[in-house]
């Protein structure tokens, strides 16, 4: 699979063979943030 690199204000998502990345540059998230995004991630596979 070609990885998939998703950014999201500021964040970036990068899905692969090897698993998911995140990178953050920001940490003040809410847990409700974090839902989502792992909600739209999980849509993807």
């Amino acid at each position: 699979m070609e990885p998939i690199k998703c950014e999201i204000g500021g964040t970036t998502l990068t899905l692969a063979d090897e698993g998911m990345t995140i990178s953050i540059p920001r940490s003040y998230w809410s847990k409700r943030q974090w839902e989502r995004i792992v909600q739209v991630v999980t849509q993807l596979l």
